[in-house]
C-alpha cells in the first residue's frame, strides 16, 4: 500500500504514507524534476484563517492559516486562479457593542482615527458596558441593523475597525484580501434575501417576536 489512513478518537485522521513510495516519487522528482498535471484553470476559493475581530488569535488560527494557505499555492502551482478570503469581520452583535463604543469614547474618529492599541481591551470595555448598560445594549443593536443595512457611517467605523484589527504582516505573507470579505457578505446577503422573498411566497416564513423565521415542523 503507498499510505495508511487511521481515524482517531479525538477526531484526527492520521495518514502514514509508505516510505518506498516517497524514496521512489522523491528519485522521480529528482531525476525528470515536478512533473506538474496538466488541469483546466478554474477559479477557486479557499477561504481560510478567519480570525475573529478584537480577540486574541490561537493555535486553530495557525493551523488553518497555514493549511489554507498551502492549499492555495498548490492550487496555483498546478493552474488555478485561486482567490484568497480571509473573513476578517462579521455584522454581529459584538460589532454593534464595538462601534457604539468607539461612538461614546471617540466621537470624532471619522476625522481623527482613534488611538486603540489593545483592541482586545476595547472590546472588552465594550462587552462589559454591553452586559451592565441596557441603553447602551439597545444602541449597539441599533448599530447592527444600520450595519446591515449598509449605513454609510456604520460601515466605516466597521472597517476602521477591522483595519485596526489586521497584522500587515500577515496580510503581506498570506496575500489575503479583506476587501473580498465584502463583496462576500454582499452576496450572502442578496442570497439571504432572495431566499426569504422566496420562503415567504410559499408561505414557509413566519414571524416570531419581531423575527422573521422558518417553520420546519408543520403546525
Amino acid at each position: 500500500l503507498r499510505f495508511q489512513i487511521d481515524v482517531v478518537p479525538a477526531g484526527f485522521i492520521n495518514v502514514f504514507l509508505n516510505k518506498s513510495f516517497i524514496e521512489k516519487q522523491i528519485g522521480t522528482i529528482a531525476s525528470k524534476g515536478v512533473q506538474l498535471p496538466k488541469v483546466e484553470t478554474k477559479r477557486v476559493i479557499v477561504d481560510f484563517s478567519s480570525p475573529n475581530i478584537a480577540k486574541e488569535m490561537h493555535v486553530g488560527h495557525l493551523r488553518s492559516t497555514i493549511i489554507g494557505d498551502s492549499i492555495c499555492r498548490l492550487l496555483e502551482t498546478v493552474g488555478f486562479n485561486v482567490l484568497r478570503v480571509n473573513h476578517i469581520g462579521d455584522w454581529g452583535t459584538q460589532f454593534g457593542m464595538l462601534i457604539a463604543h468607539l461612538y461614546d469614547k471617540y466621537p470624532d474618529f471619522m476625522n481623527q482615527p482613534p488611538p486603540i492599541s489593545d483592541l482586545q481591551a476595547f472590546y472588552k470595555e465594550s462587552k462589559k458596558r454591553f452586559d451592565e448598560d441596557s441603553e447602551f445594549k439597545k444602541r449597539a443593536y441599533d448599530c447592527v441593523v444600520k450595519l446591515q443595512s449598509y449605513d454609510k457611517e456604520i460601515l466605516n467605523a466597521w472597517t476602521m475597525i477591522c483595519n485596526i484589527s489586521k497584522k500587515c504582516e500577515v496580510s503581506k505573507k498570506f496575500k489575503t484580501r479583506s476587501g473580498e470579505t465584502v463583496r462576500l457578505l454582499d452576496l450572502l446577503d442578496e442570497g439571504i434575501k432572495r431566499a426569504s422573498a422566496k420562503l415567504d411566497e410559499k408561505g414557509r416564513a413566519e414571524v416570531h417576536f419581531g423575527a422573521t423565521v422558518l417553520c420546519i415542523v408543520s403546525r
